[in-house]
């Protein structure tokens, strides 16, 4: 009896100290320190401040010159499971290459939604103080270090679960009000502020992300003012960023003897993402959903019954569009002028020539680019309210801009 009691106790024991999962306290947007269980003088942090992707994270001694490395802003990655960017480069805290062997490598990298990159936060039944941090990777995988008796400088690595590896466990310090970014990050003499191009990209995506799009002109069947058959919807297009709303219409197309109409049928953006070319412009990639045609073709002088299958629709292959934009100053923060829109997606389809050339080239493309620009214009005030807003939210208190320059992998802000 004595030994059953005993068993039972161990059990009990055991499931108390079980991690579970606590997400509630923890949200988009927050930045917070990781402070290592095993020595709470250490904090995860990218290794000697650096800001170079493919930095090693580390834990460190927390100090004025590397605070800002210490820190991590929570995105939301869908779920419980968040990305964790450090708030020095810019980086996401990622798995190195991948890989699910334990041992693996924790370190900085930009970012690409992989599993990789996603992260959530577990508590103990016990000991509600500390966490663990799990990969997306896998289910028995943990954020760890390779030493268990850590010291300043020891790299952080993803290891099996392992209940009572006090290495494993993290205390989650919320960071206390919004402060300026350290100097040790850039401030200059003067009236300049120097940004990691990494850095404001992530700036430039946590706006962007509000971006909503989408291409289409096809509706119900009907008969136009001419009497001919037509599937054309007009104004059904549209873009949005924040509360502007602007519909456009791409226009109809018509093509051959026997009055053939193709139309954009509802393509949707799907994900945008934003990163700094060798030219110093702001490349923003936007992917559009692949799921069904995204051009809808009618023979409209056909029997009714063939109206549909008379034609082929098309769908598009890597549905992507480039946007390149110029960094401007504008009351005091920054906006963005356009400087091109390019397609990058091919068709699936054997005889497109005419089609690709009076539907994509002549009308989707050029109406695109045309609200595209005009929506980014119109919203400089929107845009350069919510840089600063989201810069501030990142830890990141810019100056009043006046100009902006590059150099290397840094943007330079000029102001007072």
């Amino acid at each position: 009896m004595q030994y059953l009691k005993t068993t039972i106790c161990l059990i009990i024991a055991t499931l108390f100290l079980l991690p579970t999962r606590s997400q509630a306290q923890f949200r988009e947007g927050q930045i917070v320190f990781l402070q290592s269980a095993a020595n709470d003088q250490l904090y995860l942090a990218a290794e000697n401040g650096n800001t170079a992707r493919e930095t090693h994270v580390a834990v460190h001694t927390k100090s004025s010159r590397n605070e800002a490395a210490c820190k991590w802003k929570l995105e939301s990655a869908g779920g419980d499971w968040f990305y964790l960017r450090n708030v020095k480069s810019g980086l996401m805290l990622d798995v190195k290459y991948g890989r699910t062997r334990p041992g693996t490598h924790i370190w900085l990298w930009p970012e690409n939604e992989d599993n990789a990159q996603k992260f959530r936060f577990q508590s103990f039944s016990g000991d509600r103080s500390f966490h663990l941090l799990e990969s997306k990777l896998g289910s028995d995988l943990r954020v760890d270090l390779n030493h268990t008796i850590p010291t300043s400088g020891i790299h952080a690595i993803l290891n099996k679960l392992e209940n009572g590896r006090r290495v494993q466990k993290w205390k989650v310090i919320p960071v206390s009000g919004v402060r300026a970014v350290p100097p040790a990050i850039g401030v200059a003499a003067g009236k300049t502020f120097r940004l990691s191009k990494a850095l404001f990209a992530g700036v430039a995506n946590s706006v962007l992300k509000q971006l909503e799009v989408r291409l289409s002109n096809h509706g119900a069947r009907h008969r136009d003012s001419n009497g001919d058959v037509s599937w054309f919807k007009p104004n059904d297009s549209y873009i949005k960023l924040a509360d502007y709303n602007r519909t456009f219409t791409i226009p109809e197309y018509i093509r051959g003897v026997r009055d053939n109409r193709s139309y954009l049928y509802d393509m949707r953006l799907e994900r945008v993402r934003a990163r700094f070319l060798s030219t110093n412009e702001l490349s923003v990639n936007l992917k559009f959903e692949e799921n069904g045609p995204e051009i809808k073709s009618y023979c409209g002088n056909c029997m009714k019954a063939r109206e549909d299958n008379g034609e082929p629709d098309y769908q598009f292959l890597n549905n992507q569009w480039e946007i390149r934009l110029k960094l401007i100053p504008f009351n005091g923060s920054v906006a963005y002028e356009v400087k091109s829109v390019t397609f990058l997606g091919e068709v699936d389809g054997k005889v497109f020539g005419e089609l690709w050339d009076g539907i994509v080239q002549r009308r989707m493309i050029p109406v695109f680019e045309q609200y595209m620009k005009s929506t980014l214009e119109s919203q400089k005030s929107l845009i350069a309210r919510q840089i600063r807003q989201k810069a501030t939210e990142m830890g990141v208190e810019l100056p009043h801009i006046t100009a902006i320059s590059y150099a290397g992998n840094e943007v330079i802000f000029y102001g007072r």
